[in-house]
């Protein structure tokens, strides 16, 4: 009990938030360091997650095994997807680090070789998975289309994606959403941001498009973390069923106005029975780089 106690008093006495994040603001402004484990501080007040510097760095590659087993894993979904009338495709959101390694602070140079995901598309290929690239689209902007104090792409980076994606997905009757025009949009706290400085104010600017989504949510929904979120657009073909991370926060948005149906998961591991219930004939599976290994370790449910 007085153990509780004490544990309870730690995380509850007055003002605990405030003078964390004062500690934080003091060592970033006069050491350049982050006294939270999982954030990086980076160059200009740019943020990063304190995962992702094993990926940048090659220092944990995955073994050859991992990969093949990835790719297999991957092949079963797709030959089940196929069962059910519906073809399966899988994309990998980059890490920030992947794109604006300008921002790092001094971590060293990455080693030699070629990173876990060139180095998984080998055996992709092999295995028959259709495969969408998003790191070439974004390495072709000079626009920074993440966030700075966050660990995501903003709205204008989302844009992007869905391009990429619905060009893809063989959607060639969609408007590009990244070309078009738009406009100042809500202030955005990052989750880097938050860990940090868990009582900061400071926000970023982004973008809000002047073409308005066309779709509608199944049921209302509390947040884009939602686990299951079910939306319908009359003025559109086709249905999808995505399982996705937090990077679908944004994306989501964009792609359901894409489909006359449309599912996203961020169930982990993959339920196929999901499949079933929705009936999509497409299938899109989206997974942040820093987590490829999932692949290789979350067996995915099948009826």
């Amino acid at each position: 009990v007085l153990d509780e106690v004490t544990d309870y008093v730690a995380d509850h006495f007055a003002f605990r938030q405030e003078m964390i994040t004062a500690s934080a603001q003091l060592d970033a402004a006069v050491f350049q360091v982050s006294n939270q484990g999982d954030v990086v501080l980076g160059k200009e007040d740019w943020l990063f997650y304190q995962e992702t510097m094993a990926d940048y760095l090659r220092t944990e590659p995955l073994s050859g095994q991992q990969l093949f087993g990835a790719a297999r894993t991957l092949a079963l979904l797709g030959e089940y997807a196929q069962s059910r009338g519906a073809e399966l495709y899988v994309t990998v959101a980059p890490n920030k680090a992947s794109l604006y390694p300008e921002y790092l602070p001094n971590v060293g140079e990455p080693l030699e070789g070629e990173s876990n995901v060139d180095r998984l598309l080998p055996y992709l290929e092999g295995e028959g998975v259709s495969y969408l690239d998003l790191f070439a689209p974004f390495q072709q902007e000079d626009e920074v289309l993440y966030y700075r104090t966050d660990s995501h792409w903003n709205v204008r980076g989302a844009a992007l994606a869905h391009d990429a994606l619905v060009a893809g997905l063989g959607k060639t009757d969609q408007e590009p959403f990244f070309s078009g025009t738009y406009h100042q949009g809500e202030p955005h706290l990052g989750d880097l941001y938050e860990m940090l400085y868990p009582t900061g104010t400071e926000t970023e600017e982004d973008a809000a498009y002047d073409r308005p989504f066309a779709f509608s949510y199944v049921r209302p929904i509390r947040s884009a973390e939602d686990q299951f979120i079910q939306t319908e657009n009359p003025d559109r073909s086709g249905s999808l069923l995505m399982f996705r991370d937090s990077f679908g926060n944004l994306l989501h948005t964009f792609l359901a106005d894409a489909y006359g149906q449309a599912a996203f998961s961020r169930a982990m591991p993959y339920t196929m029975s999901l499949l079933d219930q929705t009936g999509a004939d497409t299938v899109l599976i989206e997974i942040v780089e820093r987590n490829l290994d999932w692949w290789a370790t979350q067996a995915p449910i099948f009826p």
